[in-house]
């Protein structure tokens, strides 16, 4: 069921731009042992948003137009997570993602532009690295 917009609400590209942009190859969603791990998302969605040494993050929308953010850990942890929300809810709240592996682990969140970090629900020290991406002050250099 693809999610209606409500009205006056914002697209999903006024509240994270880089989904307005162009694809360009650098966009290109991970793969895990040769099989790509975009089912469920909008086809040509994806966007990467940036990296740490930990892990790398796109936003992309989901099949019901929700908004998605993937998170990828450093090559060698074949570790790849995801969460998707509808645009409302990522509007007032944004969302988080995290993965672990057994010598790592990473979590990112995504946020609306002009989006407070004060107010993020998990309780970390978060850190904007990138316009619209945020991880915790802990895995920044």
């Amino acid at each position: 069921m693809t999610e209606e917009p409500v009205a006056g609400a914002p697209s999903p590209a006024e509240l994270v731009p880089v989904l307005g942009e162009p694809a360009t190859d650098e966009d290109d969603l991970p793969t895990i042992e040769g099989r790509p791990v975009d089912d469920g998302l909008a086809a040509g969605s994806a966007r990467r948003l940036g990296a740490t040494e930990r892990a790398e993050y796109w936003v992309a929308l989901d099949d019901e137009g929700g908004v998605c953010l993937l998170l990828a850990l450093a090559p060698g942890d074949d570790a790849v997570s995801r969460s998707c929300g509808p645009v409302e809810r990522f509007g007032r709240h944004g969302t988080w993602v995290g993965a672990t592996s057994q010598t790592q682990s990473a979590i990112g969140l995504l946020v609306p532009d002009g989006f407070d970090l004060d107010d993020a629900t998990r309780d970390d020290d978060w850190v904007l690295i990138e316009p619209n991406l945020a991880v915790p002050a802990d895995e920044v250099p």
